[in-house]
């Protein structure tokens, strides 16, 4: 259309009827009613494009009163448009695919911690049990031997009786062995007893998740001694400072863990070079608040790794078999398990100290 052809025409004629709502053109009515109409959309499908029209009375107060009427065509902004709408479509949709699969994939990635974090558990437990089991070796042997002393000794003075043949210096030495034998036994199996008692209740805090009221010094003397077998393998000595044992209603099991993986992990990381040295824990409660103070004499850690230790799978011994998991438990366990807080101090070759504060009564922690 030229210029000539559209100058001065009604422009509602170009797309009339197309418009006619109940047989009625409403912008014909506009027009003749001097109301306006603004910016409004349309698609002409006589010219298959999209016009943007607008319809405004000049004044109405006027003798002569005219309209301004426009018609714009805007098909190129409205394709795009639509081509933006198609792409945002498929944008939300490929979003939408791969948030699902980022979910599955973290969803599987927290199932997999979490698989290796019992495996983990499990294994510490079977190193207690095979720890344990060989620690009470001894005493048990110890035992057997003199109680089978023992037994043929009472056979051959049951003999030498029967037959008369008892001397008096014979029936005392028997009487010696026997007291001996007797508080030997006695002695050893009071001693496998003790560690058996402290293994039970560890290994069975350590597979349970249950809170309950301990004495914490006597608790943590036992998990000191159900780690005797394998402290014995490094020339580390272990000292445990509590002046005065209060009880606590928190969780054993994250307790045991904790105390376990920081003492494993300074063996293992501290003092892996066979060096000799100490490792220190103490214990305090202000305003029933507990602080757990664990220091080591050991390397110490270099400086840019303090900030990832609490990482899961980061460690510096994964090609020795370390999974980096030791601590991740520890940081995990001291602030969801026993609702608490964990920080560390350390510098290369001046040891190690963590310093862990949890509720004395977990319930009352908020």
């Amino acid at each position: 259309m030229t210029r000539e052809s559209l100058m001065y025409q009604p422009i509602h004629e170009l797309f009339h009827p197309q418009t006619l709502i109940d047989g009625r053109c409403r912008y014909c009515e506009a027009i003749e009613n001097h109301h306006n109409i603004s910016n409004e959309e349309v698609y002409l499908e006589r010219y298959h494009r999209w016009f943007l029209i607008s319809i405004a009375s000049i004044d109405k107060q006027a003798k002569h009163k005219g309209m301004v009427q426009s018609l714009t065509n805007i098909s190129t902004q409205k394709a795009h448009e639509s081509q933006l709408q198609r792409h945002q479509h498929d944008l939300e949709q490929t979003v939408k695919g791969r948030t699902i699969e980022l979910q599955e994939s973290f969803d599987e990635l927290v199932t997999t911690q979490e698989k290796l974090l019992e495996s983990k558990k499990m294994a510490s437990l079977g190193g207690l049990v095979a720890g344990i089991a060989h620690e009470i070796n001894t005493p048990i042997g110890v035992s057997l031997t003199a109680a089978s002393y023992l037994d043929e000794s009472t056979k051959q003075i049951t003999q030498k009786l029967a037959a008369n043949e008892m001397k008096r210096s014979e029936f005392e030495r028997y009487i010696n062995q026997a007291q001996d034998g007797s508080e030997l036994i006695i002695n050893n199996l009071q001693r496998a007893a003790k560690l058996i008692g402290s293994f039970k209740q560890v290994a069975v805090d350590q597979s349970s998740e249950q809170t309950r009221s301990f004495a914490i010094k006597e608790y943590i003397q036992e998990v000191l001694t159900s780690l005797k077998p394998t402290l014995r393998n490094y020339p580390v000595t272990v000292s445990f400072d509590l002046a005065d044992d209060f009880s606590v209603t928190s969780s054993p099991s994250a307790i045991s863990q904790i105390i376990t993986n920081l003492i494993m992990n300074s063996l293992k990381h501290g003092f892996d070079d066979g060096s000799s040295g100490i490792i220190t824990l103490s214990v305090t409660n202000e305003d029933e608040v507990v602080t757990l103070l664990f220091s080591d004499s050991g390397k110490g850690i270099p400086e840019e790794h303090l900030a990832k230790i609490y990482e899961p799978f980061f460690t510096t011994k994964r090609a020795q078999g370390g999974s980096g998991l030791g601590m991740n438990i520890i940081f995990n366990l001291v602030n969801h398990t026993i609702g608490g807080h964990i920080s560390c101090r350390s510098q290369l070759g001046e040891g190690t100290q963590f310093e862990i504060t949890f509720p004395q009564n977990i319930n009352s922690s908020g």
